[in-house]
């Protein structure tokens, strides 16, 4: 069995060798997770997590659901919609990719890509990518 550090790891890795998703924030840097606390949060930002299912058998695979959050502080949903369609474009029915730290993604789906919402009294545009897999 995976863990939800190994997945995401993984993942992280991949979004952030991407030029299409890269090019739309400031640096590459900006794909964290998302209960990094560094000093700087730089807009915009890409926030991956994710759930593990472990196989009722015990063995691989395990389903895994992934929530990839895109986020945008101008003043339109433009951006942040914008985000999340690169995020969905990278990760929608994609099979057999494989991290650095040995995590295999045995297939990606995309199953939302919601509309770019603001919280009440918050100014920043978020968009939350859920995507369904397996992982090895």
């Amino acid at each position: 069995m995976r863990t939800t550090d190994e997945v995401q790891t993984a993942l992280i890795e991949y979004l952030k060798a991407q030029a299409s998703l890269t090019v739309l924030l400031a640096s590459a840097n900006e794909i964290k997770e998302p209960e990094w606390q560094g000093a700087d949060f730089v807009y915009p930002a890409v926030r991956v997590e994710n759930t593990i299912h472990p196989n009722k058998m015990y063995c691989a695979p395990d389903d895994v659901d992934i929530t990839v959050y895109c986020l945008s502080e101008k003043k339109s949903s433009l951006q942040c919609s914008r985000l999340a369609s690169a995020v969905a474009q990278l990760l929608h029915n994609r099979s057999g990719l494989a991290g650095s730290n040995g995590v295999r993604f045995v297939f990606l789906r995309v199953v939302e890509i919601p509309y770019p919402a603001q919280q009440e009294g918050q100014s920043i545009w978020i968009s939350a990518v859920k995507i369904v897999t397996q992982v090895i």
